[in-house]
């Protein structure tokens, strides 16, 4: 900052040593200092007695004063720039401290007065600052030193400001002063610390803190303008990244589509997975102790008319002395019995007498149970010991205890069905159901169906909010409620996802090369009135004008072809050869028959117009491929045991019952424009016999969803891997329809006056057709594998080579009498099914690793200490 510009700079200093130099030459010295050095005065020195002392301290003032002034130039431009960039407290440092360095003289007079009108302007503006800050003080502190007579007292615009800051009316505060003034003085600075931090966080590109400072301004200062721009910017931020984002998420989402096309091989080396340790639904301690009472053997037991108490006495201190535990706080099993309790026929637990047992190498587990049949007792494993207590032990007393219990503690009822079907599809509510909220059952209704007994004075509740489980009842009751709430928290919460997927490939290749010709009359000898010419359609392909290029000039208003008479109408081509199923050939028809066909294309002809005889030969070629790929894969996450159902329907509302058609008892005839007919060629009248009709009209319906629909009721495995799934999914499409009604038409006479007939209405009765892929099974799928539920492959192949007898024999010229056409239809379908176990947070419960050699390991896996 101190090197700002060297043209500057230079000015300064050249313009300093001039003035200097003029103030100080010639150099004026007192009078007794004159005669002790034999100064003469005038205007030079007196070279004999001048000392060379005395010239250099002045010589040494001279320098001093020059860069005092040279120094308090530089920090003066400098505080001109901070000036200029807004920042005034630094200004108002660079001019003090400048106005301090110049020394005094008439010299230096005007510089010193530039510096400090800068200094008044810069206390002025950073007065006003900490004013709109509310640090009124400060603000109030920089008028005053402003208003110093050795400043600018007379300043108009800093006697005006403190007027202001002293009105009470206007700053109550500031002219008070009191805690609550101290009070905005501590906000104020908050505000500031807030900004600055928030800002540094900006900077930082930490937007989420940075927004928590603003958050906290405008918690304080509900209108500073500051915080708001910098929320302004940090929204803008976020629009630029969530744009991003959504792009990036699109593309996953397209990619994760063309991935489903993969068949990925199966995990080879899956570890056999027949089982694990069943801990009952323990929690941790009492898991501990039931592996003791299975790991500890006794090597002899032999007890003789030995009481309970006795008995549990040392089977306690024999668990201490074959337990290696490295603890020895930790060594053995605590046995209690449970004395509170009364026997039904009197007397105490602890009394019950063991006439004779004899036992070798049994767990300890398996001792207490041998004990507990003979006493009629049974054994309870708690959190820190094993408890006997009586079978038929006669305390009714009801106790209340609240248990902490996981948010899936109370399953549904399962998901919701569709909603009863409604005839009106346009009533509120008709037309296919709709999904429904499974119910959930209550605390107490779910605790009766696992065997809790409650009485007349028992009762559970549940909190939803809290998650906590409130039962009342006996102490048998609470042992039930006590197991199934350790069954549940030791469950670790898992979902199922199950995916389905419909992978459906169809291929059409068709291919035809054929020959169709037409052959006019050739007389052969006149004389005798011998002709050749083509043959007739008969069972054939009708020749229709269309299927031909070239049109007989002379045919008239009805056109025909240039020939007339086929000679290949036996040899199929197109439609007529290449036939589609029963059902696709009438969908969509407007009459109940098949579909008009078409003969194939044709690519080249050739005719003879002015030949004798007339002919017409055209090249009928085709070669088609056509694919359809279609992939559906619906999925849905549900809890294990919790049946769920995923739609992605649209409703498709159709008639299927209609009232007949109406028909008047009286008709009239008119005259039409354009008859039409079939020897109609467009012009003339033709009179029919019209009457209105009332068609067929719809009077039930029903609806059918189209789309994609998935059912699954998930069961997890006691090793969190096999899942076992009940499912059905099922893919309908809609094809079309097949028209089951007759038009309904009237005799007429067309313009030639020929008879024919008018359609009045068509009268539809159109029903749909829909195609259903649907599997409905049992599987059981390992985490994270696919399974193929089922599939179809089928290929139908039609081969067609007709052929003109003889004509067709002939070599090489033989092939323009024949058609060949084959058409390959090709479809696969699969499914197949993927199941995997996720948490919470959704991500695999179990992970899968492949090393370089190409064998899988399994990892990971649900914690049981989650609650």
């Amino acid at each position: 900052m101190r090197n700002t510009n060297n043209l500057k700079t230079s000015y300064w200093k050249l313009a300093a040593v001039a003035a200097t130099a003029a103030a100080l030459t010639p150099l004026s010295m007192p009078s007794a200092l004159a005669g002790s050095t034999g100064y003469t005065g005038g205007a030079g020195y007196g070279s004999a007695g001048y000392s060379s002392g005395l010239s250099s301290t002045a010589q040494r003032e001279l320098i001093r004063r020059q860069e005092m002034t040279l120094k308090a130039r530089e920090i003066a431009v400098e505080g001109d720039e901070k000036l200029a960039a807004d920042d005034f407290e630094g200004a108002l440092q660079d001019f003090r401290e400048a106005r301090d360095l110049i020394p005094r003289g008439n010299v230096t007079a005007d510089l010193h007065e530039s510096v400090t009108s800068r200094y008044v302007r810069a206390s002025l503006l950073l007065a006003k600052q900490r004013a709109g800050e509310g640090r009124y003080t400060e603000a109030r502190q920089l008028i005053d030193d402003v208003l110093l007579p050795t400043v600018d007292p007379g300043n108009k615009r800093a006697l005006r400001m403190r007027e202001l800051l002293e009105d009470e009316e206007r700053f109550p505060l500031v002219s008070t002063g009191g805690d609550d003034y101290n009070e905005l003085q501590q906000r104020a600075a908050e505000v500031t610390r807030l900004l600055k931090l928030g800002e540094s966080y900006f900077l930082l590109d930490d937007y989420d803190n940075a927004e928590k400072m603003f958050d906290q301004v405008l918690r304080i200062d509900k209108y500073n303008k500051a915080a708001q721009r910098f929320h302004e910017k940090i929204e803008r931020f976020k629009i630029e990244y969530y744009s991003v984002a959504r792009t990036r998420t699109r593309a996953e989402m397209l990619a994760e589509v063309d991935s489903e096309w993969e068949i990925k091989p199966a995990l080879i080396d899956v570890p056999k997975l027949g089982g694990s340790e069943d801990d009952g639904g323990q929690t941790d301690g009492r898991l501990a102790i039931q592996r003791k009472l299975d790991r500890l053997i006794i090597p002899s037991v032999q007890f003789e008319d030995q009481t309970l108490r006795e008995v549990v006495q040392f089977l306690r201190n024999k668990s201490r002395e074959i337990d290696t535990d490295p603890n020895p706080a930790n060594r053995g099993v605590s046995i209690v019995i449970d004395s509170r309790s009364s026997l039904a026929e009197g007397g105490r637990p602890d009394d019950l007498l063991i006439s004779e047992i004899n036992l070798r190498n049994l767990p300890l587990g398996e001792v207490l149970r041998y004990v507990a049949d003979l006493t009629d007792m049974r054994v309870k494993v708690e959190e820190y010991a094993v408890v006997l207590a009586p079978n038929d032990s006669v305390d009714k007393n009801v106790y209340t205890r609240s248990f902490d219990v996981p948010p899936t503690f109370i399953p549904t009822d399962g998901g919701g069905g569709a909603a009863d079907f409604n005839d009106d599809p346009f009533a509120t509510g008709g037309g296919g159901g709709g999904a429904a909220v499974a119910a959930r059952m209550t605390a107490q209704e779910y605790l009766e169906s696992r065997g809790v007994p409650f009485g007349e004075n028992g009762r559970a509740s549940y909190d939803p909010g809290n998650s906590v489980l409130t039962v009342t009842g006996t102490p048998q009751a609470m042992e039930l409620v006590e197991v199934i709430v350790d069954e549940a928290k030791n469950k670790a919460p898992k979902m199922v996802n199950v995916r389905v997927k419909f992978v459906e490939v169809t291929q059409r290749n068709g291919y035809e090369l054929g020959f169709d010709w037409l052959l006019g009359p050739l007389t052969v000898d006149s004389q005798k009135g011998v002709v050749v010419t083509g043959g007739t359609a008969g069972n054939g392909t009708a020749v229709n004008p269309g299927d031909w290029p070239v049109v007989d000039p002379t045919s008239g208003i009805i056109p025909q072809p240039l020939g007339s008479n086929p000679v290949t109408a036996g040899n199929r081509s197109g439609d007529f050869g290449i036939t589609r199923g029963a059902i696709d050939s009438i969908l969509n028809s407007s009459i109940s028959e098949a579909q008009g066909e078409n003969v194939a294309p044709g690519v080249l002809g050739i005719a003879g117009i002015l030949t004798e005889p007339q002919f017409q030969v055209v090249m009928r070629a085709l070669n088609q491929k056509k694919g359809v790929d279609l992939l559906s894969a619906p999925q849905v996450t549900t809890r294990p045991g919790t049946p769920a159902r995923v739609e992605v329907i649209r409703e498709f509302i159709y008639p299927t019952e209609y009232d007949p058609p109406e028909l008047p008892n009286a008709v009239g005839a008119n005259n039409i424009d354009g008859g039409g007919g079939d020897g109609g060629g467009g012009d003339g009248v033709a009179t029919v016999t019209s009457f209105p009709v009332t068609p067929a009209t719809p009077t039930a319906f029903e609806t059918r969803n189209t789309g994609v629909t998935l059912e699954v009721d998930p069961t997890v495995g006691a090793n969190n891997f096999t899942i076992d799934l009940n499912l059905a999914p099922e893919v309908v499409e809609f094809d079309g329809f097949i028209n089951y009604g007759n038009p309904i038409t009237t005799p007429a006479i067309d313009a030639l006056g020929r008879p024919t007939s008018v359609t009045i209405t068509d009268n539809r009765i159109d029903m749909p057709v829909f195609s259903t892929r649907r599997v409905k099974t049992q599987v059981t799928v390992w985490d994270g594998q696919t399974v193929a539920l089922g599939g179809l492959i089928r290929e139908d192949v039609q081969d067609i080579e007709d052929s003109v007898p003889i004509l067709g024999d002939i070599p090489i010229v033989g092939r323009l009498f024949k058609t060949k056409a084959e058409e390959r239809f090709k479809r696969n379908l699969m499914v197949f099914v993927t199941a995997r176990l996720i948490d919470p947070a959704g991500k695999n419960l179990n992970e899968y690793s492949t090393d370089v050699s190409g064998e899988t390991s399994v990892s990971g896996g649900p914690s049981s200490d989650l609650f």
